[in-house]
């Protein structure tokens, strides 16, 4: 089951969720046993994080695009010959089903070339799986 409230997605199994939310990198709020919409939502709430710590963004990235500061993976990693860097603004979040498997879709683009990123996750909810990859067009 795919559930999305305002920019925070919540992908669940008979068993599990997994909670995304998107913003100029998609963050990675939680996974573990099922939660309902009700409590995933308290989720994004500000967290205590000390000033000589890296960003909260950073840690917890749930794919980073790089931009030459950092180098976490999973990421997508590219570059200008002008130093310009590999920003990535979110488009969309879509679902749709596909018989009995659920398919959520975030798509990025690079503001300064037709470049694409989706995040696809699909959900395989009676038997607990949900399975992510990384699709990169440059159009």
């Amino acid at each position: 089951m795919i559930e999305i409230i305002n920019n925070i997605y919540c992908i669940s199994t008979n068993k599990s969720s997994y909670v995304i939310r998107v913003g100029k990198t998609p963050v990675n709020l939680y996974f573990g046993p099922r939660l309902h919409a009700a409590d995933f939502c308290k989720l994004d709430d500000t967290r205590f994080h000390s000033s000589f710590d890296t960003s909260i963004e950073n840690e917890r990235a749930e794919y980073y695009f790089w931009d030459s500061y950092m180098e976490i993976e999973p990421n997508l990693k590219f570059s200008y010959d002008d130093n310009r860097k590999a920003d990535m603004e979110f488009l969309e979040g879509t679902k749709k089903k596909q018989g009995d498997v659920e398919l959520l879709t975030l798509k990025f683009k690079n503001s300064y070339t037709d470049l694409y990123c989706e995040l696809q996750y699909k959900v395989y909810e009676e038997l607990d799986i949900i399975a992510k990859r990384a699709v990169i067009r440059n159009e």
